[in-house]
């Protein structure tokens, strides 16, 4: 079996090239290929002939999008449209990963998948319209909604959870704030992308799914955890998320549970995990 990767160098992207070893992979990420230039793209996907592409290509965070939003609208919305017409056209399977900013946060528990999207800002209005597009315009198409997420670091783009520990072993600081207000289900990666790989193997019946690792938390008290299983004795102070100044509105509450699907491991013991990988990458000692 054939498989096309838009966005192969990132955190999903290279974990579903690892995930997926054993097909026929061929991953492609800027500046290989630029999603937004629509010839380009269908010559990829008409040379490449994929049974499935999976596109984990995205304009990334809440902030970014804000200050863009044409930007964000054109690499999450206008894209994959393009790319699912191109499938559809092509007969080929398509994978959208989306995310759970596609809510509000106002729920008080578990997000399911018959939940309807409300998003409030324009990273989650985005990858909605992705979605939309991906379910218009593309019969045989997988949406999988992932929440926040760990898993190895990438060189040179250090994400929320690195970030913090830099500050802690680089710059040696001995307390870090993180939000008291944000609840989320945190999921390891390589769990997320092995499920995609045995939903797409299985021939699972298409549609929206949402991935996760069983369990919620806050965010502070996950950071807690986090630092607890490095033995790194770091305090931390449990803030406000307005404490951190940025320009778009934050999904607060948002967990992600499935409703079609049997439950992944506990993040906690995912966690365990990542705490290796960090060990094994040298972010930690």
């Amino acid at each position: 079996m054939k498989l096309l990767i838009f966005g192969s160098k990132g955190k999903v992207g290279t974990s579903l090239t690892h995930a997926f070893r054993e097909w026929d992979v061929t991953g492609l990420a800027r500046p290989q290929l630029d999603i937004t230039h629509w010839p380009q793209v269908t010559k990829v996907i008409e040379d490449c002939d994929p049974d499935v592409l999976i596109n984990a290509a995205a304009m990334l965070g809440l902030d970014p999008c804000e200050e863009d939003p044409e930007r964000a609208l054109l690499i999450n919305g206008l894209a994959v449209k393009h790319i699912a017409q191109t499938c559809q056209r092509l007969g080929k399977t398509f994978v959208q990963i989306s995310t759970d900013a596609v809510f509000n946060g106002k729920k008080g528990e578990f997000y399911t998948e018959s939940d309807r999207p409300l998003p409030v800002q324009v990273y989650g209005t985005s990858k909605l319209i992705s979605e939309i597009f991906t379910a218009s315009y593309c019969d045989t198409f997988y949406i999988f909604r992932l929440p926040f997420i760990f898993g190895v670091p990438e060189a040179n783009r250090p994400q929320v959870i690195e970030k913090m520990l830099i500050r802690v072993t680089e710059e040696k600081v001995n307390t870090l704030e993180a939000a008291d207000d944000v609840i989320m289900s945190p999921s390891y990666v390589p769990d997320l992308t092995d499920r995609i790989r045995e939903l797409v193997e299985q021939k699972t019946a298409y549609g929206i799914y949402h991935l996760a690792n069983s369990g919620s938390v806050i965010f502070s008290d996950f950071i807690k955890e986090l630092l607890t299983l490095a033995g790194l004795d770091i305090s931390v102070k449990p803030v406000p998320h307005t404490k951190f100044s940025r320009s778009a509105r934050n999904h607060c509450a948002a967990p992600l549970i499935s409703e079609k699907l049997a439950p992944l491991r506990s993040w906690k013991a995912a966690l365990r995990d990542y705490v290796r990988d960090l060990r094994n990458y040298g972010v930690i000692t």
